[in-house]
């Protein structure tokens, strides 16, 4: 005789649970296994999304110390803080036409869609808007910290990224996926892929690490300890 059953979520759990709903980590259950599911940069050349996702959750072990070392990277460059502060974003106006991911329509519907103002602040939560008009500030912060890292000479440590929305690859409710529970948190510390396609940073050999990089087991106390706060 066969036994079937169903595996708990939270000790064998996907990747939208672990990755996006963060439950382990909200309720201190570290998972017995993990599926790299619901990412969204494999190519058939190579596993780009699931690999830069374990190295974002120090579970990913196939970087040599090369990889670690900061004279071969120039030094490392960290912003301390998130890039965007919704708090602190009082009057703060966006346009609608450049959140937008792709405007169609008559002459007059998408010039005043280009010209309207949004304050992403005063938008309900499960309002995609605000997760794209959030997410031009904080494009334009990361552009800035690439810009510094490029102009010193450093590889820039990512900062954690944040999704007022999430994704998927159909249609979601109140910006959640469809399967997820409905008192998912937003906004979340989502994933690079949710956000930037990682196999095109990966081929233009874009020089950063993950958020998580200084407390990964290879780096050792001496690379953390040693810096410069400005």
């Amino acid at each position: 005789h066969i036994t079937l059953t169903a595996l708990p979520a939270l000790e064998f759990s996907g990747g939208h649970i672990y990755f996006v709903q963060h439950e382990q980590l909200a309720r201190a259950t570290p998972p017995v296994a993990l599926h790299t599911t619901y990412q969204f940069s494999d190519t058939p050349a190579y596993t780009w999304g699931k690999r830069q996702r374990l190295r974002e959750a120090g579970l990913w072990r196939g970087d040599g110390d090369e990889y670690f070392d900061a004279a071969r990277s120039g030094g490392f460059l960290r912003l301390v803080g998130p890039l965007v502060e919704p708090g602190s974003l009082e009057g703060v106006k966006v346009r609608e036409g450049v959140a937008a991911v792709r405007i169609e329509g008559t002459k007059g519907y998408t010039d005043r869609l280009m010209n309207n103002v949004v304050d992403p602040t005063a938008l309900p939560e499960d309002n995609p808007m605000r997760h794209l008009t959030f997410d031009v500030l904080q494009r334009a912060a990361l552009r800035d910290a690439l810009a510094l890292a490029r102009a010193t000479g450093r590889t820039l440590l990512l900062p954690p990224l944040t999704c007022w929305c999430d994704r998927y690859w159909n249609a979601l409710q109140r910006c959640r996926m469809a399967e997820a529970p409905r008192e998912m948190r937003l906004p979340f510390a989502c994933p690079m892929d949710h956000l930037f396609d990682v196999h095109l940073w990966e081929e233009q050999e874009v020089p950063v690490r993950a958020a998580s990089f200084l407390y990964h087991p290879q780096a050792n106390a001496t690379l953390r300890g040693a810096r410069v706060r400005l």
